[in-house]
């Protein structure tokens, strides 16, 4: 083999590894790696690759330990350390991994003891406090989980609460373009979380491709979205959602009614939230203000209607 295809083949192997190689199913990418040094009868750069997987909390450890046995070498007492830190970890999530038995992406879904290994899988690493682990962790399990939105729900806001608010933002074009468009809830969890960080545009977007593409007419969506449109203050055009969002039969009876009651609901809900700020969070309230819109001017005497007409929403 040239010696630039040697370059190169090592190149991507070390690229490979700095994305997964710490990941507990990345053996398989370490074992090639190190076949293709012995193919190139380099002893001294196996044992190096070696060293280093001993160092990483990785499957089939055992098989990698005789391989560095055969290569006559010592490790160091920080190697040492470093050994074992690995292999006190593998115990420790061994119970997770036993447990998770389609790590990769499959048309038969996970069952429900799989899934639930997931998700305390995930709170054991979160405690960990290693953010960069559990990132990982959270991209493998998405690969097995892709078609579940609670997963992907639980990625963006520990994306966010830990700061990557961007890759926040890509995971749910990922899951709501690709691999759960079709769940309305990603959808709308995905305005609220637009709007929540004030990208209005895009998250008025993210409502109308719910309803009016991907599940037409969807009365939740257009609900939600008339809620948002309301605390823009956008009235006439949220009038006009609402209305798509009750049946045709008591359309024009009730739509009257249940809008000043959505009307009446959000400006209580905005009014408390102001009232609850921090009189020094000026940023809090100025955004609570725009939530606010113009509810003040659309809430008429009469807005306070009984309970039951707001029932009409959900149904």
């Amino acid at each position: 083999m040239k010696e630039s295809a040697v370059g190169c083949h090592m190149l991507l192997f070390e690229r490979g590894l700095h994305h997964v190689g710490t990941d507990y199913m990345s053996f398989l990418l370490w074992n090639e790696y190190i076949k293709f040094e012995e193919s190139l009868n380099k002893r001294g750069r196996v044992a190096v690759i070696l060293k280093k997987v001993l160092a990483v909390p990785i499957k089939y450890r055992s098989f990698f330990l005789k391989r560095f046995a055969w290569t006559r070498m010592t490790l160091t007492e920080a190697e040492s350390n470093k050994f074992e830190k690995a292999e006190k970890f593998v115990q420790r999530i061994l119970r997770f991994e036993e447990a998770i038995w389609t790590p990769y992406f499959h048309l038969s879904h996970p069952d429900e003891s799989e899934l639930a290994a997931w998700r305390k899988y995930l709170d054991f690493i979160e405690t960990e406090g290693d953010f960069e682990k559990v990132i990982l962790l959270y991209e493998r399990c998405l690969v097995a989980c892709a078609n579940y939105p609670e997963f992907w729900i639980r990625y963006v806001n520990f994306l966010e609460n830990g700061g990557r608010r961007d890759t926040a933002y890509d995971a749910l074009e990922r899951v709501t373009l690709i691999y759960a468009k079709r769940e309305p809830y990603i959808h709308l969890f995905r305005a609220r979380f637009y709007e929540k960080n004030l990208h209005f545009s895009k998250a008025r977007a993210a409502y109308q491709l719910l309803h009016s593409e991907i599940l037409p007419g969807h009365p939740e969506a257009l609900v939600d979205h008339a809620r948002f449109e309301l605390r823009q203050g956008n009235v006439k055009e949220a009038f006009s959602l609402l209305e798509k969002a009750i049946p045709a039969g008591i359309r024009e009876e009730q739509a009257q009614k249940v809008f000043h009651s959505l009307i009446a609901d959000e400006y209580e809900k905005s009014t408390k939230r102001v009232a609850e700020s921090p009189p020094s969070s000026k940023a809090k309230r100025a955004k609570l203000e725009v939530e606010n819109g113009d509810l003040r001017s659309s809430v008429s005497d009469n807005s306070s209607v009984a309970t039951e007409n707001r029932v009409l929403l959900l149904n």
